[in-house]
């Protein structure tokens, strides 16, 4: 039977990407690579010098290799036209799987009821149409509580909902994909790159969580443009739903200023790409304005890149937020909520004076 160690020592050698042989050669004295996976099977026990070792090798605190981790992730959903290597599924598994043991343990000294989605519930014979994803947007954004207004940090607000909203490292041509973890908990996960692209990461996790909320819908005869049509008008109508961009832009346009686009997108922190085609959507523009819009707007060099930024703020804020609550009160140690984070405890206590 693995000990946890074992199964830890292989969790992080396949969340930093690496193959055996490759650890191997890292340690001091090097081993062979079935050496290295006597510890991996639980058939060699690690010494204080090798715990060390690997501890520094893979940056990772001591605590992790002995965390008991038995969640099982779901089957992995992200877009098609992404290619992902056997290595980088399994990288991508592993973060999950860590990221999310750190969380529920960390809800459980938080005296926090089990992780439950907030979930709307949708009528599974609903014909899906642009109208009435924007109807379910609103719907969602009722039930959650936060009306038609701008949503100042909309990864804080699905980890309220009872989303497990996890960070990951991932190749630079991957956004995000959705999950679940022990078949219950809604995952949605998103390449930490997007961090510095707040307005991207912001539809990219809404478009996911779409897939999420429309899958047995999804499950019909529905191409995989359609369905990625849909997930995309999900994200943009809780963003800037029908009711405020009709009354920010009026009923019907002619034409709109790249000024109004601009105000736009700085309060409600969606791209004027989206802001567009959501105009499109509800029938404010036509789709000969927008595409003559778009011709220009590449001319202009800002398909990739706007010419105005959002600057608003996007963080996760329930697993450090609590881990500090905690310390503070005296329910665990700095050592521990260290050890939950992933840092060391030196990183930790800095965190903690806010230096």
């Amino acid at each position: 039977m693995k000990t946890a160690f074992a199964k830890q020592l292989k969790s992080a050698r396949l969340i930093k990407g690496y193959s055996l042989e490759a650890v191997a050669q890292l340690l001091q004295p090097k081993m062979t690579r079935q050496a290295l996976h006597k510890y991996e099977t639980g058939e060699v026990l690690p010494s204080g010098d090798f715990l060390i070792q690997v501890s520094n090798l893979f940056n990772l605190p001591a605590d992790f290799f002995f965390r008991e981790n038995e969640l099982s992730v779901g089957e992995i959903q992200y877009r098609k036209k992404v290619h992902l290597s056997k290595k980088e599924l399994y990288q991508l598994i592993e973060q999950i799987k860590d990221y999310g043991a750190r969380v529920l343990e960390t809800r459980m000294f938080a005296n926090k009821e089990e992780l439950r989605f907030n979930r709307l519930v949708i009528d599974q014979a609903i014909q899906l149409s642009q109208s009435e994803i924007s109807k379910i947007a609103e719907q969602l954004r009722a039930l959650w509580g936060v009306g038609t207004a701008p949503i100042i940090n909309v990864l804080a607000l699905l980890e309220r909902q009872g989303v497990l909203v996890v960070p990951i490292d991932a190749p630079i041509h991957f956004d995000g994909l959705q999950t679940t973890i022990d078949e219950t908990i809604p995952v949605i996960a998103f390449n930490k790159s997007l961090l510095n692209q707040n307005d991207r990461l912001r539809f990219t996790v809404l478009h996911e969580l779409a897939h999420y909320l429309f899958e047995k819908q999804f499950q019909e005869n529905l191409s995989e443009k359609q369905i990625e049509r849909f997930c995309n008008d999900f994200a943009g109508a809780f963003l800037l739903p029908d009711s405020a961009i009709l009354y920010l832009l009026g009923k019907e346009r002619s034409s709109i200023a790249l000024i109004e686009l601009a105000r736009i997108k700085r309060n409600y922190g969606i791209s004027i790409s989206s802001i567009m085609m959501r105009a499109l959507a509800v029938g404010i523009v036509s789709k000969e304005y927008v595409a003559t819009f778009f011709e220009q707007f590449k001319k202009q060099g800002f398909y990739r890149t706007e010419p105005v930024d959002y600057t608003g703020t996007e963080e996760l804020m329930f697993l450090n937020q609590h881990l500090v609550r905690e310390v503070i009160e005296g329910e665990i140690s700095m050592q521990k909520a260290a050890s939950l984070a992933n840092v060391s405890l030196i990183e930790f206590r800095q965190y903690m004076n806010m230096r």
